[in-house]
Formats: structure tokens, C-alpha cells, sequence
């Protein structure tokens, strides 16, 4: 769980953000977006950056010395359907691009139950780790479930993973994390990268989660 609490002042902030009491409703994606988070979303990802060590929430990556915008901070119940949850810091973690947009999005596969059961209920609920198929990066202990590792080939890195339990297993499926095994073995041998992993493509995500 984070040891992040937002400030008075933050709280204000996002009520801001939220305009409540005020008609018609923001969108998920305009509250997230508002000026009024601004900067209380850059403290909370610095923070969360610094949690996590460095490491993507999902796939455990090194995010170090990543530029800022290639890093998401992940609503892990999408914004889109738990509007109620955005600023839940349960709900919150840093997750690289590939993880976050790409692979995850807006699915609900992961979740155990019914979804329509999940939506509105009380949120203490909802942040109960056996609602999650996949290691969630705030309710579960990850590296007891996956673990990565990494072997050197001469000046090239090699990524491996260790699954330990069911939870580490649908983990590496649910976010193709053999595809990273396979780009470094790829790298290895001196093979050009997947072209769908191209910077247009992470820039034309990026522009579908600012402006929806």
C-alpha cells in the first residue's frame, strides 16, 4: 500500500477538479487532466516512482531516467468505468506506456466476479486484493508472485522472469511480458525492434489519453 497523503491544500485541488455541485459533470478524462491536479499529480508520481524503485508497476521494468511523459500514473480500475476512484491512491501507480495503454486500457478481464457487481460498491470493497487476478501493485506483495531478473550478454541485457504462483502466471500473460523476454533476446542478436513499438505510436497513445 502507498506510504503518499495528499495535503489539505491537494484535497482542495481536487475537489476543484471534481467541480462539485457543478452541472454538467466533467468527463473522467478533463477531471484528471484539470490544471487544478497539476501539480499534485506530478508529487504523487515522483513519489510513486520512488515506491516502486523505479520499476513499471506491471512488467517491473526500470523506469530510471525515463523521460516524465513515457510514464503513466495507472488508474488500475480504469478511470473511464470507476469514476468514483480516480484519485483513490489504492487505485494509483506508475506503469510504463506499453503496460498502461497498449496491453491494459480499459479492461475489466482481470477482476474476479461480476464487474456490474464492482462498480458502485462501497470503495473499501473494492480495494480487496481477491478482486484481482493480476498482481495489483498497492493490495499485493508483487515480487513474492513475479520476479524479474536480468543476465548480461556482453554490453546487451537479457530479461527473464520467475513465476511463483497463479497470481505471478496470469500476470505474464495478462501483460504478454514474454513479448520483453523476446525483444531482448532480439536485442541480443542485433535485430531491429517491433515497428508497432515505435515512438509515433506511444505519441499517438499519448493523444488518445489527453484528449479521449
Amino acid at each position: 500500500m502507498t506510504t503518499f497523503t495528499y495535503s489539505v491544500q491537494e484535497y482542495l485541488s481536487i475537489v476543484r477538479a471534481l467541480s462539485i455541485g457543478k452541472l454538467p459533470r466533467p468527463t473522467p478524462t478533463k477531471i484528471w487532466s484539470s490544471p487544478h491536479v497539476k501539480q499534485v499529480k506530478a508529487r504523487l508520481k515522483a513519489h510513486k516512482r520512488l515506491e516502486q524503485r523505479e520499476r513499471c508497476c506491471y512488467c517491473q521494468r526500470s523506469t530510471f531516467g525515463e523521460f516524465k511523459m513515457v510514464l503513466d500514473i495507472e488508474h488500475i480500475l480504469p478511470k473511464s468505468r470507476f469514476s468514483h476512484c480516480i484519485f483513490d491512491l489504492p487505485n494509483l501507480a506508475v506503469s510504463c506506456k506499453k503496460c498502461n495503454m497498449k496491453i491494459k486500457g480499459e479492461r475489466l478481464d482481470f477482476l474476479n466476479g461480476e464487474v456490474s457487481e464492482l462498480l458502485r460498491i462501497d470503495k473499501s470493497h473494492l480495494f480487496k486484493k481477491e478482486h484481482y487476478k493480476f498482481a495489483h501493485p498497492n493490495l499485493h506483495s508483487v515480487y513474492d508472485h513475479l520476479s524479474i531478473y536480468s543476465s548480461l550478454d556482453g554490453p546487451a541485457t537479457l530479461l527473464h522472469y520467475r513465476i511463483f504462483t497463479e497470481v505471478g502466471k496470469f500476470t505474464y500473460d495478462f501483460f504478454r511480458l514474454e513479448e520483453f523476454v523476446t525483444e531482448s533476446m532480439d536485442r541480443v542478436q542485433g535485430l531491429p525492434p517491433p515497428s508497432n513499438d515505435s515512438l509515433h505510436e506511444q505519441i499517438k497513445a499519448l493523444e488518445r489519453e489527453v484528449y479521449g
